[in-house]
């Protein structure tokens, strides 16, 4: 054998006898460090079983509400007569008759003053009729209004007005 071939033949028995004690010498830690887990039984406990019950209705209670929140949310805002007594049309019937005059924009919710009320806008005017009762408001002051659903669009944002009585 040439002088290489037995470099050769050393190194790969070096090589084998140090992963060989490398290989003893973690199992022989591994052993003293953590003991053997015991042997999984062969059929889950009753009281395994009722945890697993328990957690699972748990889970399908959750999922449950999430998918009815989504559905929810994806048929976009509720409609108003179930919300409020006075629909838009209502509204805008309640305007028009009060204070005459044609239809400029379809009514909107807005916050007038801490109270919900449709935002009626008319070319005689713009009036504010009381979602909840159905009351033309009026005020001597310039209320500042906020939109809380807009009827038109789908685009929620915020408008300030001013106005609010008869011109």
């Amino acid at each position: 054998m040439g002088q290489r071939a037995t470099f050769i033949l050393a190194a790969v028995l070096t090589g084998f006898l140090l992963v060989a004690v490398g290989a003893v010498a973690g199992r022989v830690v591994d052993a003293g460090a953590a003991p053997a887990a015991p042997a999984p039984t062969a059929a889950p406990t009753a009281e395994l079983l009722t945890a697993m019950q328990q957690r699972d209705a748990a889970y399908r209670q959750l999922i449950a509400e999430a998918n009815a929140r989504l559905q929810q949310l994806s048929a976009g805002p509720a409609d108003t007569q179930t919300t409020y007594p006075i629909t838009p049309a209502r509204a805008l019937l309640i305007a028009t008759s009060a204070t005459g005059g044609s239809l400029v924009r379809l009514p909107e919710l807005v916050n007038v003053q801490g109270t919900v009320a449709y935002e009626v806008i008319l070319t005689s005017g713009t009036f504010y009729v009381d979602a909840t009762t159905g009351k033309l408001l009026t005020n001597n002051t310039a209320p500042v209004v906020t939109v809380v659903r807009s009827s038109g669009g789908g685009h929620e944002h915020e408008h300030e007005h001013e106005g609010g009585g008869d011109d």
